[in-house]
């Protein structure tokens, strides 16, 4: 019986322990599922409070690229879904945006999730200077023992004295025609009585208007070249469409383009068009030959629609224009049987041929290859010679015979397109307008020049902050070792300065960026030069710059002109010694200003905490 009884209180406690454990363990199990539902619960509500936070961010960055002006402290809460947030903009001196969006769940007062996003938003046409030197109709000169470090591409002849160098790939274009050989153009320029604009990359009347089309009928009898060289088309952006624009030259089937019979492909730099409408040059791959009393057809081939960024083209309203000629749209014409549509105008275009011989003459060309028409009397030292025709040059040690390293060729290298448009150049103009000034004395204190227009001309002979952008109406002299600064503040971003006359640096003077990597100040000028030795740019006397342009004019530097990182201009003069050093990251410029820039987020900035 005592056995009976020590049994049976062996297994009451052993089911005590057995049940303690059984509820210790539901205990927990019920403590981590409630542990893991507020947690879960939690993380949810911290991703809505960052999808709050996004959604503030992305309204500011839309709204500062449509109208430019739209400021928050951060005092108003906006609701949004679940729950609301609010958004904080500030300006630094360089004209960067910085923006602070922070979400709450379900709102501020009682927020039981809160998450906060800053960035810094930078705002700025960005152009590539692909070339230590890029020169266009006037050719480049380069005067006994001048050097080149870097890349150079001329529209023009290269001419080299004994010693002078260019180290680096040299190419030179085939000529191209002053005057258009087709065209048309509307005027006044649209909206207006006579014209109006065709809009394409946009849904229009619920139909995607994705692809345009012009044709044109050549009238190139022989003698004349039939090498076509370049088109222009009238174009203006709406919005701020992101992306390069993809252009096709083919050829006629029955009326329409033919999607088979392309004869080049080019491009329309996104950073040349502006909101304004103005002539922009189309950059071909290669340069086709046409035949005469033909049919062809310039295609604008964009590949989606956005109804918000997308892009115009110039026409004649009633489709008097151009007579030669005819226009559709369609909404994808790389289908099948792609259906065109009568745009029932003219769009605005013009086409130029070749037939202006060119040539590299004399010097040395050092670590790259040599691309011209005619190549004479040049040593290429470690490259190769593309060439149509060559006389006394040496490849390689080598002359051309049997030389593997000298390869004929029946085309020449295609126009290269001046990295700046004349639309550009007017976006600074008109951002650059107000404030303005009547001048600008030697030494102010405190020395800061811009931002702004300066009426008349300025000399500069000391030490001098610059915020960009700036339009000098006169002329502008830089001298006496004085240096031209962009302000710090402007960090990696780069300045620009205009002016309608001419630019003189001389005597030690220093133009140059924030001090940053990447930081640059473009000194341009729109003097027209009426030849080579009508100056638009003179640098002299052991002078240093960043960026030099001039696309009409004649940059020059003498004999101790000194250096610069890159240079672009109709025609390009140096001296005996001087030198032009181009500088890796000059082939993505983004500057501060430029109207037709839009808002994003600077890399590295973006934080969420």
């Amino acid at each position: 019986m005592k056995k009976l009884l020590n049994q049976k209180g062996q297994m009451f406690i052993l089911g005590t322990i057995v049940l303690t454990l059984v509820m210790i363990n539901t205990i927990l199990i019920i403590s981590n599922a409630l542990t893991f539902s507020q947690s879960s619960k939690y993380t949810v509500n911290s991703l809505k409070a960052s999808n709050l936070a996004e959604a503030g961010l992305d309204k500011a960055i839309a709204s500062l690229n449509k109208g430019g002006s739209y400021t928050d402290d951060g005092s108003v809460e906006h609701t949004f879904g679940d729950g609301t947030y609010t958004i904080s903009i500030g300006t630094n001196a360089d004209g960067s945006k910085n923006i602070t969006a922070v979400g709450y769940i379900p709102n501020k007062a009682s927020a039981k999730s809160k998450r906060t996003i800053s960035v810094t938003l930078g705002k700025g046409a960005g152009f590539s200077f692909a070339y230590a030197l890029q020169a266009g109709s006037g050719g480049l000169i380069l005067n006994n023992n001048a050097t080149v470090n870097g890349p150079v591409y001329s529209n023009y002849n290269v001419s080299m004295g004994n010693g002078a160098a260019i180290n680096g790939d040299t190419y030179v274009a085939g000529g191209t025609q002053p005057t258009a050989e087709e065209q048309t153009e509307c005027l006044p320029t649209p909206p207006s009585s006579n014209c109006k604009e065709f809009f394409q990359g946009s849904l229009i009347s619920n139909q995607r208007q994705l692809d345009s089309a012009q044709s044109f009928k050549t009238n190139i009898p022989p003698p004349s070249d039939n090498v076509l060289s370049k088109i222009s088309l009238k174009l203006k952006k709406v919005g701020n469409p992101s992306s390069d624009i993809p252009v096709k030259l083919t050829t006629d089937k029955n009326g329409k383009p033919d999607k088979n019979g392309v004869l080049t492909t080019g491009v329309i730099y996104n950073s040349l068009v502006t909101s304004s409408y103005s002539w922009v040059d189309v950059e071909f791959a290669s340069r086709p030959v046409l035949s005469d009393q033909t049919t062809y057809w310039i295609v604008i081939d964009t590949s989606s629609y956005d109804p918000n960024n997308y892009w115009a083209w110039s026409a004649n309203k009633d489709g008097t224009g151009y007579t030669r000629g005819k226009s559709y749209w369609s909404p994808d014409w790389s289908v099948s049987n792609p259906v065109w549509n009568d745009v029932g105008t003219d769009l605005d275009f013009k086409t130029f041929m070749g037939g202006v011989p060119t040539s590299i003459t004399g010097g040395n060309i050092n670590n790259g290859d040599a691309h011209a028409n005619t190549i004479n009397n040049t040593e290429i030292s470690s490259g190769t010679a593309y060439y149509q025709a060559q006389q006394g040059i040496t490849v390689r040690g080598s002359s051309c015979t049997n030389n593997q390293y000298c390869i004929p060729v029946t085309s020449d290298p295609p126009a290269k397109v001046m990295p700046i448009s004349d639309a550009n150049i007017q976006d600074w103009k008109t951002q650059a307008a107000i404030p303005s000034h009547s001048g600008f004395s030697n030494c102010p204190s405190p020395a800061v020049l811009g931002p702004g227009k300066y009426i008349g001309d300025v000399t500069i002979k000391c030490n001098v902050t610059v915020n960009d952008p700036i339009w000098i109406t006169g002329n502008l002299t830089i001298n006496n070792n004085a240096t031209i600064q962009l302000n710090p503040a402007y960090g990696a971003s780069s300045g620009m300065i205009i002016v309608d006359g001419k630019i003189a640096v001389s005597n030690g003077a220093t133009i140059t960026g924030s001090g940053v990597s990447g930081s640059y100040i473009t000194t341009l000028t729109t003097y027209s030069s009426v030849d080579s030795s009508d100056y638009a740019i003179d640098l002299s006397n052991n002078s240093s710059t960043d960026i030099l342009y001039a696309g009409d004019g004649t940059i020059h530097f003498n004999n101790l002109g000194g250096t610069a990182k890159e240079i672009t201009a109709k025609t390009v003069v140096l001296d005996p010694n001087a030198v032009v050093s181009y500088q890796t990251g000059l082939s993505s410029v983004v500057f501060s200003s430029g109207p037709s820039g839009s808002y994003n987020i600077i890399k590295g900035t973006y934080q969420n905490k």
